[in-house]
């Protein structure tokens, strides 16, 4: 199992997930930059491809040239102002996406500089 500091019981359920459905023969692209979780992907045999901070509301032009069968973004829609787009451009047949159904972690992802919440939509 991982480290007390990470959310283990998710990251265990979703990496069951994964392995109950997902070849490691084939690739992900996983939405966001290398995260803890994206760690345990490869550390479990998955090649993983992760986009390097763009603006992908903005600019899709990672999901298009990359080549993956394989396409996850965990706790990432949330944050994004468009995530249809970022949907649209996605270029395989098997998606995994997570969100959060219940913000009562949210406190976790209030900026500590400004009032803002970091979350652009409750889903």
């Amino acid at each position: 199992m991982y480290e007390k500091t990470y959310p283990s019981k998710r990251f265990n359920i979703t990496l069951d997930f994964l392995k109950k459905h997902i070849k490691t023969s084939e690739t992900i692209f996983d939405l966001g930059v290398p995260n803890p979780f994206s760690k345990i992907m490869e550390d479990n045999g998955y090649k993983v491809i992760n986009t390097k901070g763009e603006d992908l509301d903005n600019d899709q032009t990672a999901l298009q040239n990359a080549s993956y069968e394989v396409f996850t973004g965990f706790e990432i829609f949330e944050h994004l102002l468009n995530p249809y787009t970022v949907l649209e451009n996605v270029k395989c047949d098997k998606v995994l996406i997570s969100i959060p159904l219940r913000l009562w972690f949210s406190p976790a992802y209030r900026s500590k500089t400004d009032k803002w919440d970091r979350h652009y939509h409750e889903i």
